[in-house]
C-alpha cells in the first residue's frame, strides 16, 4: 500500500510544510526561552504545608529565627598543635567579619567545642544571618568555604543541611546531562540498527528533541505560577525521550498501512499515561504535584508532536525510508507457547509476579539525606566525617510547647516524655521566648529509624492541656508516610477508573480493561519487589512515582497490542488467531520500543543520585517484565483461557459476526 493511502487523512500530510514550520518555530522558542526554566527551579517541599512536622518547623523558626548552618570538619592533624591553633583562630576571625555571617563557634573560642576522642578532628560551626535570598546564601557559602579550605590540614570538609540540598540540585542537573548524553548515544545506535538508515534513526530523536524543548518552554511558564523542582526536569527528559521514541516507532512502522489507526492508538495511549500521572495530583505534597504537572505536559506534547510532526516528515521523505529490521520472532514465539499451555502459563506467571512483589512489603522507606549523594561529594564526606566523630547520634525531635516550662503542667509533661519507650535524652532550648517551651527529645537508634518514628507517634499521643507540635526528621518521615497512605487509595482508584474508561473506549469490552489493570498492578508489584531486593532502602517518593510511571507505560504497550488485536478480531479472525495476529504484527514495534526505552532508562539508572537511580532501575525492570512476561506470556494465555468472554458484553454480537464469516 502506498504511503499516501495510510496517512493522507491526517493534518501532518495535508499541511506537511506548515506543520514542519510550526514545530520548528516552537522548538526554537523552546531552545531559546525554555532553558530559562533552569534559572527558576527551586526547592519544592516534599511535605504538605498541613503536615504537623512542617508546621512545627515553621513555628520553631518563628520563635528562634535561625539562619543556615555550615559545619566544617577539620581532621588528620593534632587539634592542639600551636601552628594549627593560630591558623584556625585567624581564619575564624576572618569568617566572623563577613557580612552574611551571624556567629562562628570553634574549639578554641567557644564553650563546648567539638573534638574527637583521638584529638585528630574538630568542628567549626558557622551560622549565617537569617533572611538571605538564595543567591546571597550561595555567595556567602562560597566565601566561607574558600576561607575554611585554607586551613592546613589533611582534610577540611564543609557541609550542612543547606549545602547538602544545594549539592542535590547540582547533582540532579549533572545526572540529567549525563543521562541525556548516554541515552541519546545509545538510542542513535539502536535506531540506526533498527532502521538501517540515518533518516529512520533521526525521526524518533527529532520528535524527542522537539517534545523536550516544547515541554521545557511550558515548564518555564508553569514556574511563573507554581514551584517547579529540578527533579521535574529529570522526569520531563526521561518521559520525553521514552514516549517520543515509542510513538514515533508506531507511526513509522504503520505509515504504509493505516495512519489514522496509528494516530488514534497514540492519542489513547497518551491520554492513559497522562491519566496515570494525574493521579499524583491527589496527593498533598508539592513535589509530587510538580512532577505530575511536568509529566502530563511532556506526555501530551510527545503525543501531539508524534501524530503531527512524524506524518509531516514521512510525507516529505517517507519514500526514502527503509523497512525496520527488528526481528518480530520473540513475542510471537512466546505468545504461541502461552496459547498452547494457556492454563498453566496463566497460573504460574500470576503466581511468579505475585511472589516477586513480596520483598516490597518489608522495604524501609526513608528521606534522602547526604548519604544519597555520591561518595565523592564534599557534603556527603562532611556528613560521614561528622557522624563518625559524634558517634552517629540520632538528631533530636523538636517538640514545640505553647506554654512556659516553669509551669507544673509542662514539667509533668517533660517527665512523661522521658519515660516513653525509645526516648534517650531530653534538653531545653534556652533561647525559647517566654510563654513557650522548645524541647529537644533525642530518640534511641537512628535519626529516622523505627524507634525514632515510634517515639514521634508516642509523643503525639500524650494528652496535654496546651498546644504541642512535633517536628524533626523522624516526624517528617512519619507525616509523609501517613499523608501518602491516606491519599493513596483515592489516587489509585482515580488512575484505575481513568485507565479502564480509556481502554473500554478502545476495545468496547469490560473484561479486557479489567485484566489490563490487574496485569499492570502485577507488573508494578514485581518491579517494586525486585527494586527492594537491589536497594534495600528506598526513597520515600520512589514507590509513588514508580507506580504511576509503570502503570502508564504498561498501559502504553497494552494499547499498542490491544489496538491490533481488536482490529484483527473485527476483521473476522477467531479470538486466538486475532491475539496471535495482533502480537505478530505489533511485536516488532513493541520489541523495538522496549529496547529503546530501556536504553533511555539505562542512561538515567547510571545517575549518581540514589533517588534518580532507583527510578531508572525500577522503570528498566518494569519494562522488561511487562514486555516479556506480561505481554508475551500472560496476555495471550489469559485471552485463550477466557476466549470469547474477553469481549463481554459485546460477545454475542461479535460471535455472530465470526460465525457468519466462517
Amino acid at each position: 500500500m502506498c504511503f499516501s493511502a495510510g496517512v493522507s487523512a491526517g493534518l501532518g500530510y495535508k499541511f506537511r510544510y506548515v506543520v514542519l514550520a510550526i514545530w520548528a518555530v516552537v522548538a526554537v522558542l523552546g531552545g531559546v526561552l525554555g532553558g530559562g526554566v533552569f534559572d527558576r527551579l527551586g526547592e519544592t517541599p516534599t511535605l504538605s504545608p498541613r503536615a504537623e512536622s512542617k508546621q512545627a518547623g515553621d513555628r520553631l523558626h518563628q520563635l528562634v529565627p535561625d539562619g543556615p548552618v555550615m559545619i566544617a570538619v577539620v581532621k588528620g592533624r593534632d587539634v592542639y598543635d600551636k601552628a594549627l591553633v593560630d591558623q584556625v583562630s585567624g581564619i575564624v576571625e576572618q569568617v566572623r567579619k563577613l557580612g552574611p555571617v551571624a556567629k562562628v563557634d570553634d574549639l578554641y573560642s567557644s564553650p563546648g567545642g567539638q573534638v574527637s576522642g583521638d584529638k585528630l578532628a574538630m568542628t567549626i560551626r558557622v551560622k549565617l544571618v537569617d533572611g538571605l535570598s538564595e543567591d546571597e546564601r550561595h555567595g556567602a557559602e562560597d566565601q566561607v568555604k574558600t576561607l575554611l579550605h585554607q586551613i592546613s590540614a589533611p582534610e577540611v570538609l564543609v557541609g550542612g543541611k543547606e549545602l547538602t540540598e544545594r549539592a542535590f540540585q547540582e547533582q540532579a542537573m549533572s545526572d540529567l546531562a549525563i543521562g541525556e548524553g548516554v541515552a541519546f548515544a545509545l538510542l542513535l545506535v539502536a535506531l540506526f540498527v533498527i532502521f538501517g538508515s540515518v533518516l529512520g534513526a533521526s525521526i524518533p530523536l527529532a520528535v524527542a528533541v522537539v517534545s523536550i524543548l516544547v515541554s521545557l518552554l511550558a515548564l518555564r511558564l508553569l514556574a511563573g505560577v507554581a514551584p517547579v523542582s529540578e527533579y521535574t526536569v529529570n522526569i520531563v527528559t526521561l518521559l520525553g525521550l521514552g514516549l517520543a521514541v515509542d510513538y514515533s516507532l508506531l507511526i513509522v512502522a504503520r505509515f504504509r498501512e493505516d495512519g489514522r489507526s496509528a494516530r488514534r492508538t497514540i492519542v489513547i495511549s497518551g491520554l492513559t499515561v497522562a491519566a496515570s500521572l494525574l493521579g499524583l495530583l491527589f496527593f498533598d505534597e508539592p513535589l509530587l504535584v510538580s512532577m505530575a504537572l511536568g509529566g502530563c505536559v511532556v506526555v501530551l506534547v510527545s503525543a501531539a508532536v508524534a501524530v503531527t510532526l512524524v506524518p509531516a516528515i514521512l510525507a516529505v521523505a517517507g519514500h526514502r525510508l527503509k523497512p525496520a529490521k527488528v526481528s518480530d520472532r520473540l513475542l510471537p514465539k512466546l505468545a504461541g507457547f502461552a496459547q498452547r499451555n494457556a492454563g498453566q502459563v496463566t497460573l504460574w506467571t500470576v503466581l511468579g509476579l505475585a511472589l516477586l512483589s513480596v520483598p516490597f512489603l518489608g522495604v524501609d522507606l526513608q528521606n534522602s539525606d547526604a548519604r544519597a549523594l555520591p561518595a565523592s561529594q564534599e557534603a556527603r564526606r562532611s556528613y560521614d566525617a561528622y557522624q563518625k566523630m559524634t558517634g552517629s547520634a540520632a538528631r533530636p525531635l523538636d517538640v514545640i510547647v505553647e506554654a512556659d516550662d516553669a509551669t507544673p503542667q509542662v514539667r509533668d509533661y517533660m517527665n512523661k516524655l522521658l519515660r516513653l519507650p525509645g526516648a534517650h535524652r531530653l534538653a531545653l532550648d534556652s533561647d525559647a521566648p517566654e510563654g513557650t517551651t522548645i524541647i529537644q527529645l533525642t530518640p534511641k537508634g537512628e535519626t529516622t529509624g523505627a524507634q525514632a518514628r515510634d517515639l514521634v507517634t508516642a509523643v503525639r499521643e500524650v494528652p496535654t492541656p496546651f498546644l504541642v507540635r512535633v517536628g524533626g526528621e523522624a516526624a517528617e518521615v512519619v507525616d509523609y508516610r501517613s499523608s501518602v497512605a491516606k491519599r493513596l487509595p483515592i489516587a489509585v482508584l482515580a488512575v484505575l477508573l481513568a485507565t479502564f474508561a480509556l481502554l473500554f473506549w478502545l476495545t468496547r469490552s469490560l473484561v479486557v480493561p479489567l485484566k489490563a489493570l490487574v496485569f499492570n498492578l502485577l507488573t508494578a508489584g514485581a518491579s517494586f519487589g525486585l527494586l527492594s531486593l537491589l536497594f534495600g532502602t528506598l526513597d520515600l517518593t520512589t514507590p509513588v512515582l514508580l507506580f504511576v510511571f509503570v502503570f502508564g507505560l504498561s498501559t502504553d504497550y497494552e494499547v499498542f497490542l490491544l489496538a491490533r488485536i481488536t482490529e484483527a478480531r473485527r476483521n473476522g479472525l477467531s479470538d486466538d488467531r486475532a491475539v496471535l495476529d495482533g502480537i505478530t504484527r505489533t511485536g516488532r514495534v513493541v520489541t523495538a520500543a522496549a529496547v529503546c526505552i530501556c536504553l533511555v532508562f539505562a542512561g538515567f539508572a547510571a545517575g549518581q543520585l540514589i533517588a534518580v537511580r532507583e527510578l531508572g532501575v525500577g522503570m528498566l525492570l518494569a519494562v522488561l517484565i511487562d514486555v516479556t512476561i506480561v505481554r508475551g506470556l500472560l496476555l495471550p494465555a489469559s485471552m485463550t483461557v477466557l476466549g470469547r468472554w474477553n469481549w463481554w458484553p459485546s460477545t454475542t454480537r461479535a460471535s455472530s459476526t465470526l460465525e457468519g464469516s466462517r
